[in-house]
């Protein structure tokens, strides 16, 4: 009898285990970073882009660190993709991940993502031994920890003297200026592929809700908490995801 109420015991311990399993599917799940100017593909050196303040831009450098990535299903569930992830357009780095893990199988609601890093991340010397460290660095007498993103390029004014901007975002002393995301999505995991796309729109930094004047904020802005704080405000809409 005993050993029968064993066995029964075993049983029902690994039926339990099994049904609590996530199954995990075999699709093949991609990263992709897109770049555009108000829907035209972001080609570098090319200075015809126009944004809301009326200035003739270009851009000829752009990175920046994503941190967090988090898929959410339909129960609430989160799912982590990736810590951290660097992007350097001008160099061909970051622009596509292959996630290489199994995912659990279902219906996946939202994406989740930090825009730079968070308070627990932007640490100085947090990332020596990765490859963004050297250029990613930002000072310690200005607080210390990673630039979130470096975008650089020339501009004209309107008597078509050109000039050079530097939108360089991070935080300032205290300041964190991390943009959190939260978008909607429809993602089915199960047998099929697919690519997340995350798409941004370079004018969206110039844009809403405050137009950025490059002759005001123009190449140093590391130090302008004023300017920081705009740009995180506009960066709330740089972002879009896609999914195909």
């Amino acid at each position: 009898m005993k050993s029968l109420l064993k066995t029964s015991l075993l049983f029902l311990l690994i039926f339990t285990i099994h049904s609590c399993t996530e199954e995990t599917s075999e699709s093949i799940i991609k990263l992709e970073f897109n770049h555009n100017v108000d829907g035209d593909e972001l080609t570098l050196h090319y200075g015809e882009y126009l944004n809301d303040a009326g200035n003739s831009y270009d851009v000829r450098k752009l990175m920046y660190l994503i941190s967090d990535i988090k898929l959410e299903d339909n129960k609430g569930n989160l799912h982590q993709l990736k810590d951290v992830h660097f992007v350097r357009v001008d160099e061909n780095i970051g622009l596509e991940l292959d996630l290489g893990e199994a995912i659990p199988t279902g219906q996946y609601t939202n994406i989740t993502f930090t825009f730079g890093l968070d308070e627990a991340d932007n640490i100085s010397n947090r990332y020596l031994n990765d490859p963004f460290h050297l250029a990613m660095v930002w000072p310690d007498m200005m607080g210390g920890g990673y630039h979130y993103m470096k975008l650089e390029g020339a501009y004209n004014l309107e008597d078509t003297t050109l000039n050079f901007y530097n939108t360089h975002t991070g935080k300032f002393m205290e300041s964190q200026r991390h943009i959190d995301y939260d978008i909607p999505i429809d993602l089915n995991i199960a047998n099929e592929d697919a690519t997340i796309m995350f798409n941004m729109n370079i004018n969206e930094w110039y844009r809403s809700p405050n137009t950025y004047l490059f002759e005001v904020f123009d190449a140093g802005i590391m130090a302008n908490d004023s300017a920081q704080a705009l740009l995180m405000e506009n960066g709330n809409n740089v972002f879009n995801v896609t999914i195909e």
